[in-house]
Formats: structure tokens, sequence, C-alpha cells
């Protein structure tokens, strides 16, 4: 054994990784139904934003002005505190964000479909934010 070798048993207790760091060097992922779920909300989320502000304006640089804005607002918010890989991991912004784009989603939605497809997806929004909290597929 060389002298100048450092103690690796005295390490090994310190080269703890985290789950996230674990995932990325390994490639593997824990997606559930729920994850699927939740991306097909968002997504379902911006088109509700996006044709909600279509619909809004009077004229059409209103309409192109909310169209596109309001879902382009979502995203840069969604990617700078909700997204998985966000840039600022605060998870009371995190839950705001999803909270205000998701919530703003459902109330669009009343405006563009029959109330009961808007029921619908709100109880579908709300029941997948709560899953992704508290339950089985909690993060």
């Amino acid at each position: 054994m060389c002298p100048h070798a450092p103690d690796v048993s005295a390490l090994s207790g310190q080269l703890t990784i985290s789950k996230e760091q674990h995932m990325a060097q390994t490639g593997a992922n824990d997606i559930t139904v729920n994850d699927v779920v939740a991306f097909l909300v968002e997504v379902a989320a911006l088109l509700s934003l996006s044709a909600w502000g279509f619909h809004a304006g009077s004229s059409l640089v209103a309409r192109l002005f909310f169209g596109l804005g309001t879902p382009i607002l979502a995203i840069a918010l969604w990617s700078l505190f909700a997204a998985p890989r966000s840039v600022f991991a605060m998870p009371a912004a995190r839950l705001t964000v999803k909270v205000l784009v998701l919530g703003a989603a459902a109330l669009a939605s009343f405006t563009l479909l029959p109330v009961g497809w808007a029921v619908a997806f709100t109880i579908l929004v709300a029941a997948n934010t709560l899953l992704l909290y508290v339950g089985p597929f909690a993060r």
C-alpha cells in the first residue's frame, strides 16, 4: 500500500449522491403514469391558454397578443420555476407557478368548453397536481 494513497474506507461514507444525480449518471428514470398524465395536462393547459387568448381580444392585434403571449408567458414561468430542471429550484415558487398556470388554464376551459368538460378538466388538473405532492406518486 502506498503511503500517499488516501484511506478509501474513510471517504466511503461521504460519497453519497442525490437521486437526481444517480438517475443522470445511470440513465435510469422512474416515470409513472401520473407523470405522463401531468405532461398531457401541461400541454392541454398551454392549448387552453392559447385558445382563450385568441378568443379574448376584439381586434386581430389583441387576439394575436393574447393568443401567443399567454402561453409564452406560461412557458417562461414554468421553465424558470416549475420544470423538473428549472433555473430556480424553490418549492414555494414551483407550487405557486403551477397553481397560477394550471388554474388559469382551468378557468380558461370554462370559457371554451361545455361546462361538463370544463369541470372534468379542472378535476383532472387538481387531482393530478395533488398526486404529484402526496400519495404514491409524490416527488
